[in-house]
């Protein structure tokens, strides 16, 4: 951490306090110098004419425009989007299920977000609903199961919204029903 106007108010230890140095101008100082320097210095707002030239001799240091450099050399050749899906290392084939892909897509969204327009966001059994302090999970049902009617997974008409505890109570919450 160093003495920059951006760091004021924040709280320093005696320990931090005196590892910052002005050893950085090339000046070396006692340590009991060196802190009754930071102490005095903490809090001083620098004029913005002289915020700039503290900036622009920063930008000069040899060692920033090393580091720059270097940093420069080691990311050529290297995309920022070179590692995303098949082209990563880390990538196992067939690992998401088409189950998966289904529940995620962006239809089965649209299915779940018409399912509780329709019912008004309000449970079909129970008619509980969000609002006055209480929090209701909805979630929207399948009436005949995801899995076995594949066919029916996107019909607004095979959908029902729930409240969690409702929901539960079904036949076909979690892996119960087996036809």
């Amino acid at each position: 951490m160093s003495n920059h106007p951006w760091n004021k108010g924040k709280k320093l230890s005696l320990e931090t306090r005196k590892k910052m140095s002005i050893v950085k101008l090339g000046k070396k100082f006692s340590d009991e110098h060196k802190l009754k320097m930071s102490i005095a210095a903490k809090g001083r707002k620098f004029s913005d004419e002289h915020r700039k030239n503290l900036s622009e001799s920063i930008k000069k240091s040899p060692l920033c425009i090393e580091v720059r450099r270097k940093l420069s050399e080691s990311r050529i050749g290297i995309k920022r989007n070179d590692n995303l899906g098949h082209d990563n290392p880390m990538w196992i084939d067939g690992r998401t299920t088409e189950n998966h892909k289904i529940r995620n897509s962006l239809k089965m969204k649209l299915w779940r977000t018409s399912v509780f327009e329709r019912d008004n966001y309000t449970c079909v059994w129970c008619e509980a609903r969000c609002g006055n302090g209480k929090a209701i999970v909805l979630q929207a049902d399948h009436i005949k199961p995801f899995a076995y009617y594949p066919e029916l997974r996107f019909e607004l008409e095979n959908g029902r919204t729930l409240c969690l505890e409702c929901h539960k109570k079904t036949d076909n919450y979690g892996k119960r029903k087996k036809i």
